[in-house]
């Protein structure tokens, strides 16, 4: 039986929540001195930053092939609003304990607009299983 009538187009959206994976950590940056090492940078502390809400939607196509391997393959756009977040810190000036003398808050948000590609490799049922795993012993072997 022929699926040709399951190409179509496809529109999705989706919420969810993100977290940057940064731990505490700190990053040297040139202070433009002259002065010997350590001294001529600065200390960035990074503190973690704030959770965010990620809204995205999904508009693309998919086309179906009556076949085992790749029935399926999908060719989308992606777009992705990651809501204002947070990052805070603190600069020693020179590098040393002694010259604490400014904090940083930083706040961004970003949009991301990527085309993606999607390919099925099989319908899940126990023949395509077997039919991989045959096919991955043979890469192996």
């Amino acid at each position: 039986m022929s699926r040709r009538s399951s190409n179509a187009w496809f529109v999705g959206v989706g919420v969810g929540g993100a977290k940057m994976n940064v731990s505490k950590s700190s990053t040297n940056v040139s202070n433009g001195s002259l002065a010997a090492p350590p001294f001529n940078s600065d200390l960035y502390t990074i503190k973690d930053p704030s959770d965010k809400i990620v809204l995205q939607a999904d508009v693309g196509y998919r086309w179906h092939r009556d076949q085992s391997f790749i029935p399926y393959t999908s060719l989308y756009f992606q777009y992705r609003h990651y809501n204002s977040s947070n990052i805070t810190g603190s600069v020693y000036q020179y590098s040393l304990p002694e010259f604490l003398n400014y904090n940083y808050r930083l706040t961004y948000s970003a949009d991301l607009l990527t085309i993606n590609g999607k390919l099925n490799l099989c319908d899940f049922n126990i023949s395509c299983l077997m039919s991989l795993v045959v096919w991955v012993s043979s890469l192996i072997a």
